[in-house]
C-alpha cells in the first residue's frame, strides 16, 4: 500500500481510474449531492467506515485495502489492534504472489 499519497488523493486517483463521476459515486453511496464526494476528495470530510463496502464496490477496489487506509488515518492504534486480533485486512502484493 502506498502511503506516500494521502487517502483523499488516492481516492481521487481511484475514481479517475474507475471513470465514475462525483454524481454517480454519490448515488452509489446513497448521497443525493455530489458535494460530499468533493469533500472526501479534498480531505474536508472523512469517508464513514460504514460506506467502505459501497465505495470499494463503486471504485472496483479491495475493500480491505480501503478500510485499512481509512483506519490508519483515523486511528492507527485501532488498526493495529484489529489486525493483531484478526490478521491483516489486506494482503501485500508479495503476499499475494506467494499464495
Amino acid at each position: 500500500m502506498n502511503q506516500e499519497t494521502t487517502t483523499h488523493q488516492w481516492l481521487t486517483g481511484q475514481q479517475a481510474i474507475a471513470r465514475i463521476s462525483d454524481k454517480e459515486l454519490a448515488n452509489a453511496l446513497g448521497y443525493q449531492s455530489p458535494n460530499v464526494i468533493q469533500m472526501f476528495k479534498s480531505g474536508q470530510m472523512t469517508v464513514p467506515l460504514t460506506k467502505v463496502p459501497e465505495l470499494a464496490n463503486a471504485l472496483d477496489i479491495n475493500p480491505g485495502m480501503l478500510m485499512r487506509r481509512l483506519l490508519q488515518d483515523a486511528d492507527p492504534g485501532l488498526l493495529h489492534a484489529v489486525e493483531h486480533c484478526v490478521g491483516p485486512l489486506c494482503l501485500s502484493d508479495g503476499e499475494k504472489k506467494l499464495i
